[in-house]
């Protein structure tokens, strides 16, 4: 019998890369059996770097497996002026019991995507601000639990955007698993939401500075580099449109839903992978739009046509 336990591995996939996990954000990898324990990344023998191998690549795929376990909605909060409570519903899409703890994260967005950790608040932290209940939640299979966010503005809060993260931090299952033959695998994943609080909230003035094309055998990719003014994030949908010399019909070429450009960036990068195996090719016109949505419904941050020759 060999069981393996991952705990509160994170994962990230970089634009252009495949999935990976960093070490640096594994807490527990190990393989235990009834006779010798021993560290993956550590074994001496030609078959344990095999079998490490494929563990690790059973370890990735089951973990996308698992960000499915659970459905959140929405996964962004923004509370305007006069909004003082929110929720948000948490279904259990597996068929086992899952629980998780809620705390508030502190985070920082990167201009290429993603975000880094910060430690401790900062002058735009939220969190203390904002009240959850429940504060742990348990749920059978198939069953929802609504969290209650509830927000208390502190006096004279000057004008800006605040901002923490809700971490739903995954715990182990109380009564623990059966052993049985074979690999026993048990990840559990995190899962981190923006919660977002506007105090006069002004239009953020968004532009395009650039674009490149960048080829690879299964698809082009758009990578469009853009500036923002202002002390509030965008967010909303940004397309892609090609036009070819002689023709009218105007083709959408490339999507990405709910892109947000954070309070704190004053550039950002965005890597958009074309539709379908799309190649750019031939002479016309490309129009790239970037729409709001939610809050920000009837604004358009940019339209730009860009002649391809």
């Amino acid at each position: 019998m060999v069981k393996l336990s991952l705990l509160s591995a994170q994962f990230y996939k970089p634009p252009e890369t495949g999935p990976y996990i960093t070490t640096e954000n594994i807490k527990a990898l190990s393989v235990l059996n009834s006779h010798t324990n021993f560290s993956i990344f550590k074994a001496t023998t030609l078959f344990k770097y095999h079998f490490a191998f494929l563990v690790f690549l059973s370890c990735i795929t089951s973990a996308f497996s698992a960000s499915a376990n659970i459905l959140i909605s929405p996964t962004r909060v923004a509370f305007e002026d006069r909004q003082r409570a929110e929720r948000l519903i948490v279904v259990n899409n597996s068929d086992k019991v899952q629980s998780y703890r809620l705390s508030w994260q502190e985070r920082a967005a990167l201009p290429e995507g993603g975000y880094k950790n910060l430690e401790g608040t900062h002058d735009k932290s939220l969190s203390a601000m904002v009240r959850m209940s429940p504060s742990q939640i348990r749920l059978a299979p198939g069953q929802k639990q609504i969290i209650k966010l509830s927000v208390r503005r502190t006096k004279a809060l000057a004008p800006g955007e605040y901002r923490s993260h809700l971490l739903l931090s995954a715990l182990p299952d109380e009564k623990g698993t059966t052993a049985a033959k074979g690999i026993n695998i048990d990840i559990q994943v995190n899962y981190s939401l923006p919660i977002i609080l506007r105090v006069e909230r002004e239009t953020p003035v968004v532009s395009l500075t650039g674009l490149d094309l960048k080829r690879a055998e299964e698809s082009d990719t758009l990578q469009i580099s853009m500036a923002k003014q202002g002390q509030f994030s965008s967010f909303g949908r940004v397309e892609a449109f090609f036009t070819a010399n002689g023709k009218a019909e105007k083709q959408r070429i490339g999507i990405i839903e709910n892109y947000s450009i954070h309070s704190e960036l004053e550039n950002a990068v965005l890597p958009m992978t074309l539709l379908d195996g799309y190649r750019l090719s031939g002479s016309g016109k490309l129009t790239l739009k970037y729409s709001g949505q939610k809050e920000y419904q009837e604004e358009v941050f940019f339209e730009e046509q860009i002649d391809i020759n």
